[in-house]
């Protein structure tokens, strides 16, 4: 598996990863939306530095900064839809997922259920799509 990530909106670097486990480490790019979108594994997002939003099922979260690194969201559940926003610095962000099956386990660019984040996203997961 490739350990770098890019897409029109970040790039991530899988930093861990150990039995039901993995964390991916997120550079959100200034001004940007991620659209709603799921993942079919449980994650919690751990906030670094920048501004950021998050957004939920129908929940708009507060605007995170670099005064609120260290802040823990919620658990996202498996298939559950959310979205960020970045402010003009962007955003640097943990992602902690837990995977029912280890083997499973994969980037949360590339287990992405949603409409992609631009060209260099399709390639990822045209590429993914292409491997299986």
């Amino acid at each position: 598996m490739r350990q770098v990530f890019l897409t029109d909106v970040s790039t991530s670097v899988l930093v861990w990863a150990e039995g039901e486990f993995l964390v991916e480490h997120y550079l959100m790019h200034p001004l940007i939306e991620v659209v709603p979108h799921s993942h079919p594994f449980e994650s919690v997002t751990v906030h670094i530095a920048g501004k950021l939003l998050g957004r939920r099922e129908g929940v708009i979260g507060q605007w995170l900064t670099d005064e609120h690194s260290g802040h823990i969201s919620r658990t996202i559940a498996p298939g559950a839809w959310h979205a960020f926003l970045t402010g003009d610095t962007g955003a640097v962000m943990y992602v902690v997922s837990r995977w029912d099956d280890p083997q499973e386990r994969d980037s949360a660019t590339r287990k992405y259920i949603g409409e992609p984040l631009g060209p260099r996203h399709q390639a990822t997961l045209d590429e993914l799509a292409a491997s299986k």
